[in-house]
């Protein structure tokens, strides 16, 4: 971790001058934690409309169904695969596409709605998540 020097208090130009000094991860985690704290700031209540928007967000296929479609990706590289796996494997990775699918619509939506850049939905979706 690395550490920086500062006064108590500092000008916003000072402060932009001292996160120059932190590295691309540290200053990833501050983006993070900044967004995150704006949300918190503003008590940013979801309307049932957005929390079904996250739920798209953050859908994926289900442990089962992924153990499945990694086994079978397995059997495919090791050339072992019958063509009744090769079907279901073609069928989950089908699901997979869809579920992309409905999360960058979902990604989409959600930043018109809030008015925001989409890359600042995607930090913001972990923090917005129902509770």
């Amino acid at each position: 971790m690395t550490t920086v020097e500062m006064r108590t208090k500092i000008s916003f130009i000072e402060l932009l001058g001292t996160l120059k000094q932190l590295g691309i991860d540290e200053l990833s985690e501050i983006a993070s934690t900044a967004v995150r704290l704006r949300a918190n700031s503003r008590q940013q209540v979801l309307s049932k409309h957005e929390a079904t928007l996250l739920q798209q967000i953050n859908s994926a296929l289900t442990p089962a169904e992924q153990a499945r479609m990694d086994m079978l990706i397995e059997r495919r590289q090791a050339e072992m695969v019958t063509q009744a796996e090769l079907a279901e494997l073609i069928a989950l990775s089908d699901r997979v596409e869809e579920i992309q699918v409905e999360r960058l619509s979902a990604l989409i939506e959600l930043a018109a709605i809030r008015d925001i850049p989409l890359d600042d939905v995607r930090e913001l979706q972990h923090s917005l998540a129902p509770q």
